[in-house]
Protein backbone atom coordinates (compact mmCIF):
# COMPACT_ATOMS: atom_id res chain seq x y z
CA UNK A 1 0.00 0.00 0.00
CA UNK A 2 1.35 3.41 -1.04
CA UNK A 3 1.18 6.20 1.45
CA UNK A 4 -0.08 8.24 -1.29
CA UNK A 5 -2.93 6.33 -1.65
CA UNK A 6 -3.99 6.45 1.61
CA UNK A 7 -4.65 9.89 4.31
CA UNK A 8 -1.93 9.60 6.53
CA UNK A 9 -4.88 11.24 8.93
CA UNK A 10 -6.39 7.61 9.00
CA UNK A 11 -3.16 5.68 9.30
CA UNK A 12 -1.68 7.98 12.18
CA UNK A 13 -5.34 6.64 13.82
CA UNK A 14 -5.43 3.31 12.98
CA UNK A 15 -1.70 2.92 14.46
CA UNK A 16 -3.29 4.68 17.63
CA UNK A 17 -5.79 2.04 18.23
CA UNK A 18 -3.72 -0.80 17.30
CA UNK A 19 -0.72 0.94 20.04
CA UNK A 20 -3.68 0.82 22.45
CA UNK A 21 -5.32 -2.87 21.67
CA UNK A 22 -1.85 -3.90 22.12
CA UNK A 23 -0.99 -1.91 25.41
CA UNK A 24 -3.41 -4.02 27.08
CA UNK A 25 -1.54 -7.11 26.98
CA UNK A 26 2.11 -5.83 26.75
CA UNK A 27 4.09 -3.21 29.46
CA UNK A 28 5.70 -0.31 27.28
CA UNK A 29 8.34 0.42 29.29
CA UNK A 30 9.65 -3.33 29.06
CA UNK A 31 8.78 -4.17 25.86
CA UNK A 32 8.65 -2.10 22.15
CA UNK A 33 6.51 -2.13 19.07
CA UNK A 34 8.07 -2.51 15.85
CA UNK A 35 5.56 -1.67 12.86
CA UNK A 36 6.99 -2.86 9.60
CA UNK A 37 6.54 -2.66 5.77
CA UNK A 38 7.88 -0.59 2.99
CA UNK A 39 10.31 2.48 3.18
CA UNK A 40 8.30 6.01 2.94
CA UNK A 41 10.29 8.49 0.90
CA UNK A 42 10.26 11.77 2.13
CA UNK A 43 8.86 13.86 -0.45
CA UNK A 44 11.39 17.88 -0.31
Amino acid sequence: MKLEHYSEKKLKKEIKEIKEIIGKYLDFKKYKIFFFGSRIKTIK
